[in-house]
């Protein structure tokens, strides 16, 4: 066997020389996104590299979530990228020079502006035939869980340079003619980019900036927490806390100001606004790290881990112990509404957990079959009016559930569910998807979900694939990146305001903070700033990722 690096996002998958895996398990990408590694060996005990998995005996779940069987996944070989260069300076955002503009060499010619088409009386959604389930997983290989290693002193702060803003190049007055045609020219509202360090690998960015209740932006920016105070769009740093690992998740600002995040080196690190640690590291074996942490009102912190279950770090704590043991990763980002945790599980299930309990309790139960999906739920869960709990699927579907966990609809989707649904102030759900349209080029589709009855009232086509999870601004206007560099702004009713490209695919959760700043990151693992006519999120409903500026 061989070891095979997805080029999308550094996932690790096995398999024959020669023979790449048909997708990776992580970004559901295929085709020639592989490259070949060494041949992997078998590990006995604890493997060194972290990256390989061992396979897990099957445990059962203390309150099973319901009777009917699970789907069996098939099994993820790899993790997480390992960093190998930890502890290197960080450079500031990049600022072209104010000599000279550079003239694009080619603009591409920009797409008309494509109107969504209404649904006056949407159609049925028809139903995706079932998709056959894995009889015969493939054995896999998993290291135990990773050597707790000395608690580290407490990490202080290092500052970071301030930056300095994106200068905007005039307009050309020429084009030279043995410019490439493929260029895009680069966004007008462009304001800065804010660049990882060269020694950085350059994943796609799908985390989400936390802003505080003072307005200081957090950012995961590869081995490192940068923070940075907004004075008339100009990000200004103010400190830059280094971590063991790569970050891979968004950071979370609790209750406290205490800001958490966890890295791939196994801990979970909390941050004081002055960039100090608040505590020592916790350490949490290996948490899924695109799972966010999640603080409740009593300021314990939750964490998903890789091989299955909840853990728990209680209030001023540095140590992480076991809440809910499980063979079943909670596989998204949850919501907690009240005392309730709600999240979903690779089981095909969103759980319920009682945080008040001793040990995760799940209140939707078994016995009606609650809370029950038709396959795995990796997007985060969305809170929208009643409440009700939205949540998607890996087999394209959307589905409200109420508090009791039963169903109110379930609304199949033709495409690809990868970001996560955001809510409007009206109840109503937007969500976008990936269209296999069979040709060299997929295309994508931003819908609009009624929240009452599941109903689809329009779709708004966009020339490449969309994963990236919208954001609704306070004018009404929703916005939202694809994965071929535009970025849309749209209104409630599907008519596109304006479209701008940035020359670099979005794949991220959007975010907008007060003064009209519009932040998406891209593929090459910066983060963008464009000016917006939003002055801020929409008051009610869940308008952005984690349905907060906290994401909490």
């Amino acid at each position: 066997m061989t070891t095979f690096t997805c080029n999308e996002c550094g996932n690790k998958q096995t398999g024959f020389p020669g023979m790449p895996p048909a997708s990776c398990n992580r970004c559901k990408k295929r085709g020639k996104i592989w490259t070949e590694d060494s041949a992997a060996k078998p590990t006995t005990g604890v493997a060194t590299g972290g990256n390989v998995p061992v396979p897990t005996a099957p445990k059962v779940l203390q309150t099973p979530v319901s009777s009917v069987p699970p789907p069996v996944k098939p099994p993820v070989i790899g993790g997480m990228p390992v960093p190998t260069n930890p502890g290197t300076t960080l450079p500031n955002p990049k600022a072209p020079t104010t000599n000279a503009p550079k003239v694009p060499t080619s603009p591409a010619i920009t797409p008309p502006k494509v109107p969504a088409t209404p649904i006056s009386n949407p159609p049925k959604v028809p139903t995706q035939a079932p998709i056959p389930k894995p009889t015969s997983p493939v054995a896999t290989s998993q290291p135990a869980a990773l050597p707790i290693p000395q608690q580290p002193p407490v990490v202080q702060a290092t500052p970071v340079v301030e930056p300095k803003p994106v200068v905007q190049a005039p307009k050309a007055v020429s084009v030279p003619k043995l410019a490439p045609a493929s260029k895009k020219p680069r966004s007008e509202r462009l304001i800065w980019e804010l660049e990882l360090p060269p020694n950085e690998q350059k994943l796609p960015q799908r985390t989400c900036p936390a802003v505080d209740h003072d307005g200081r932006m957090y950012f995961s920016c590869g081995r490192s927490l940068r923070a940075y105070d907004l004075q008339n769009s100009k990000l200004n740093s103010a400190w830059e806390f280094p971590t063991g690992g790569r970050i891979m998740s968004s950071p979370v600002v609790g209750p406290d100001g205490v800001i958490r995040v966890h890295s791939d080196d196994g801990k979970l690190y909390s941050v004081k606004k002055d960039g100090n640690s608040a505590t020592a590291p916790a350490e949490t074996g290996r948490p899924l790290g695109w799972s966010t942490p999640k603080v409740d009102s009593r300021l314990n912190v939750w964490v998903s881990h890789y091989h299955g279950g909840l853990w728990r770090i209680a209030p001023g704590s540095d140590v992480a112990t076991p809440f809910l043991k499980s063979m079943h990763k909670l596989d998204c980002s949850g919501a907690i509404f009240g005392d309730t945790l709600y999240v979903g599980s690779e089981n095909a299930c969103v759980v319920a957990l009682d945080l008040t309990s001793e040990r995760g309790v799940n209140r939707w139960g078994s016995a009606d079959n609650l809370g029950r999906a038709n396959w795995f739920i990796n997007s985060a869960i969305a809170i929208g009016q009643g409440p009700v709990i939205i949540a998607t699927s890996c087999r394209n579907e959307v589905i409200a559930f109420r508090q009791d966990g039963n169903p109110i609809w379930n609304t199949q989707l033709e495409g690809l569910i990868i970001g996560s649904p955001v809510v409007g102030g009206e109840g109503e759900i937007y969500l976008g998807i990936c269209v296999e349209d069979g040709r060299s080029s997929n295309h994508g589709e931003f819908l609009r979900i009624d929240g009452a009855s599941g109903k689809i009232r329009w779709k708004f086509r966009t020339s490449s694939p969309l994963e990236s999870t919208a954001v609704i601004g306070d004018d009404g206007l929703i916005y939202f990146g694809d994965n071929g560099g535009a970025i849309y702004a749209i209104d409630r009713e599907g008519r596109q305001k304006w479209q701008d490209e940035i020359g670099v695919g979005v794949r991220s959760p959007g975010t907008i903070l007060a003064g009209g700043l519009l932040v998406f990151g891209t593929d090459n693992g910066s983060f963008v700033g464009l000016k917006t006519e939003s002055r801020g999120l929409a008051p009610g409903g869940w308008p952005k990722f984690l349905g907060n500026p906290q994401n909490s």
